[in-house]
């Protein structure tokens, strides 16, 4: 009966070093990267109104923002093409282009 019982508490204790360590490693990794959209995707996407926010991002020619569905994105974009982010002419509801360098 003592071996079943050293037995099972050395399991046990195991199991537990495992999941804190599972957990610690998550919360070290932090969150998932945002997906990589093309520029004709993030135009498509603001003619759909499936953004939510956006901010263009001037010296990195990149727009970073959020989907209706709540997951972020990121998508570059050419240089000429800031103003044209700019003059989107149907605004997705509560896209508040922002400029940030």
């Amino acid at each position: 009966m003592r071996t079943w019982i050293r037995r099972h508490r050395r399991i046990t204790g195991a199991a537990v070093l495992v999941v804190f360590a599972i957990v610690l490693w998550s919360l070290l990794s932090g969150g998932s990267e945002p997906t990589e959209l093309s520029f004709t995707e993030l135009e498509g996407k603001i003619a759909e109104g499936q953004i939510v926010e956006a901010t263009i991002l001037d010296r990195s020619h990149q727009v970073e923002g959020t989907l209706l569905s709540g997951e972020e994105f990121v998508a570059s974009f050419p240089q000429e093409f800031t103003d044209e982010l700019f003059a989107v002419p149907r605004r997705p509801r509560r896209l508040r282009p922002r400029r940030r360098t």
